[in-house]
Order: structure tokens, then C-alpha cells, then sequence
């Protein structure tokens, strides 16, 4: 682990609140300020960092390999996907309501042309007389 990597990496993650990620690692204030000015943290520090922020991947805040986060790379393949399946449910859509408007047209020409069968047709589709 190279420090001046991980010092860089470690004071995003601080931010601008020195105090406040203090009290959220439940790591002293000049611990993080030690270790914001490059000291080498020990373990228990990172652990602390670590279990304060389930989502942040200990590969990039030890090694400074992406993604940053946990699961970053998968939620971006996941919504291509969901896009993807929206597209595809709005192509399904269009063509039932195709077929549904000729099955509407059919059922009407058939109406014209033989009274009974348009009857029977819409009897059973309805589930019951009309």
C-alpha cells in the first residue's frame, strides 16, 4: 500500500468534516488528522472505516482499485437491463394492442357476415350472455 495513495483516497472519503467522519468511525480526531497528514494507519482504523461504511470496497481504499463502492459496476448492468426489458415490454405492448385490433376487426367483419357465430364469439368471450 502506498501511502500517499491511500492518504489521498482516505481524505475523500473524510471529506470536509474532519469531526463528523470522526464520529462516525468512532475513530479520535487526531488519529484522522494524523492519518489525513500521511502517519500509517494501524488496523484497527481501517476496520473502523471499513465497518462505518459497509458499501465502500476495501480494495480501493487499500489498493485504490474501482470501483469505489460495493456493487457500483453491477447496479449500472442491472439498469442497462431493466432498460432493455422496458424496451422489450413496450415492443410486447404495441403488438398485443396490433392483435387485439384485429382480433376486434375480425370479430366485427364476422358479425356482419354471420350474425350467430358473432353471438357464440361474444358470448364466450364475455363469460356469459349479453
Amino acid at each position: 500500500m502506498k501511502i500517499d495513495d491511500f492518504t489521498r483516497r482516505f481524505n475523500e472519503l473524510v471529506g470536509d468534516n474532519r469531526m463528523e467522519f470522526s464520529f462516525k468511525t468512532l475513530i479520535p480526531y487526531t488519529t484522522v488528522t494524523n492519518v489525513q497528514k500521511g502517519t500509517e494507519p494501524r488496523l484497527s482504523v481501517l476496520l473502523s472505516v471499513l465497518q462505518s461504511y459497509p458499501e465502500l470496497s476495501a480494495e480501493w481504499l487499500l489498493r485504490g482499485i474501482e470501483p469505489k463502492y460495493i456493487n457500483e459496476g453491477q447496479e449500472k448492468e442491472e439498469s442497462q437491463e431493466v432498460k432493455s426489458l422496458k424496451a422489450e415490454l413496450e415492443q410486447l405492448k404495441g403488438k398485443y394492442n396490433l392483435l387485439k385490433e384485429m382480433y376486434d376487426d375480425k370479430c366485427a367483419e364476422l358479425a356482419v357476415q354471420t350474425p350467430h357465430v358473432a353471438y357464440v364469439l361474444h358470448k364466450d368471450k364475455s363469460g356469459g350472455e349479453k
